[in-house]
């Protein structure tokens, strides 16, 4: 009887070791992504909207917020559900951030997530430390 005891003890070490050492993928989640253009031309900010798609990313790079620093470069979405119009949180980034491949992660709560079939408008606004809007660009998407 002892025996059988050590066995499974040694069975179940051995089993928590080896699931320990297993590496587990890291968790996907859907985000809109926004990539896009940034000068200061004589002192004026210029934005462009390249591009608007939905991906797939890893939830350890998004960043999201209600609540961006100012002065910054923000995109956020704007969308019907459920009778009510959303606004995602705001993904931003430097207002310093100047270059032709600039690229934020839209995060949606996951009971936020349009459903299929729905236009999504994207915006791009450069914000001074004033909290005056100093550039915007559009774009959208169909939501699949």
């Amino acid at each position: 009887m002892r025996r059988y005891k050590v066995f499974w003890l040694i069975a179940i070490f051995i089993a928590l070791i080896f699931s320990g050492c297993t590496q587990q993928k890291p968790e996907k989640v859907p985000v809109i992504e926004v990539n896009f253009s940034h000068y200061v031309i004589s002192g004026q900010h210029v934005v462009k909207i390249n591009s608007v798609k939905k991906k797939e990313i890893e939830i350890s790079k998004v960043r999201i917020t209600k609540n961006p620093p100012f002065p910054s470069i923000i995109a956020y979405a704007i969308y019907p559900k459920n009778n009510n119009v959303l606004v995602s949180p705001v993904a931003y980034t430097s207002i310093r951030n100047e270059g032709d491949d600039i690229t934020l992660y839209i995060g949606i709560e996951k009971k936020d997530l349009p459903e299929p079939g729905t236009k999504v408008n994207v915006f791009v606004e450069v914000w001074s430390k004033n909290s005056k809007k100093l550039a915007a660009d559009k774009g959208g998407l169909i939501w699949r």
